[in-house]
């Protein structure tokens, strides 16, 4: 016999939640004096993978594989393989929380009851680090104004290009100096009237309640307030914070 085997990925970057295929090529060589028999590729998937039942197919067709979750060894067993004949079995696995910021290997290995081990690793599969890139940008559209006049505040509320996740119940807040009063019903988010808003005009706080911000994406949030005399000879700060719940 003369057993050789390839392993391929579907993917070599992934993010948790998305499945990943192998495809295994075992092959007897055309050279090779009798057939491999009872030849099984047997994969011990990673930490950081699961594997999706039913997934396995040889040739194309489904076919029966057992899988144990104890060991995560998946073992595919095969036809005989006689010389120059070559076989492709396939299986999904989806990507887990335990795979954040790792490089996942794995390992194809073929036996048969008549032919040596022979080994064969995928492509690496990257998959990013789990972190969210938050950010805020904020400007007013004026630079002076006198009492009695109306500003309003844009705050460009986003998650970077680089983020694998997204930002998780984001929220805005701001505390409106003396200054200035807010006017209730001017918070808009890309360009629609928002309600999820709360403004304690005790604390002087307006509190601001998002949907996930995906990566490489923002929320464009409007509000506006108008000067009153307890701004006269001051310059007028005023900060928005972002938080999330990762």
């Amino acid at each position: 016999t003369d057993p050789s085997l390839t392993k391929q990925v579907d993917k070599t970057t992934a993010k948790v939640g998305e499945r990943i295929t192998y495809t295994m090529t075992a092959s007897n060589a055309y050279t090779a004096s009798t057939a491999i028999t009872k030849p099984v590729i047997t994969d011990t998937l990673p930490q950081g993978l699961e594997f999706v039942y039913g997934s396995v197919q040889v040739n194309n067709m489904s076919v029966s594989a057992s899988y144990n979750e104890a060991t995560r060894v998946l073992n595919i067993p095969l036809n005989d393989l006689s010389a120059g004949s070559s076989v492709k079995a396939t299986f999904v696995a989806e990507v887990t929380n335990a795979a954040y910021g790792k490089v996942i290997k794995n390992v194809a290995i073929l036996t048969g009851e008549n032919s040596s081990e022979v080994k064969a690793e995928a492509p690496g599969v990257n998959v990013g680090d789990g972190k969210a890139k938050p950010y805020i940008e904020k400007t007013s559209n004026k630079r002076t104004a006198t009492e009695g006049d109306q500003i309003e505040y844009t705050m460009k509320v986003g998650n970077g290009e680089t983020a694998t996740v997204a930002v998780a119940d984001p929220v805005v807040t701001d505390v409106i100096p003396a200054g200035l009063d807010f006017i209730d019903g001017s918070v808009y988010v890309d360009g629609r009237g928002y309600s999820n808003v709360n403004y304690d005009s005790n604390t002087r706080l307006l509190t601001i309640r998002l949907d996930n911000i995906d990566p490489d994406s923002y929320k464009t949030v409007k509000f506006s307030a108008r000067v009153n005399a307890d701004a006269y000879g001051t310059t007028i700060e005023n900060l928005g914070t972002l938080t999330s719940s990762n």
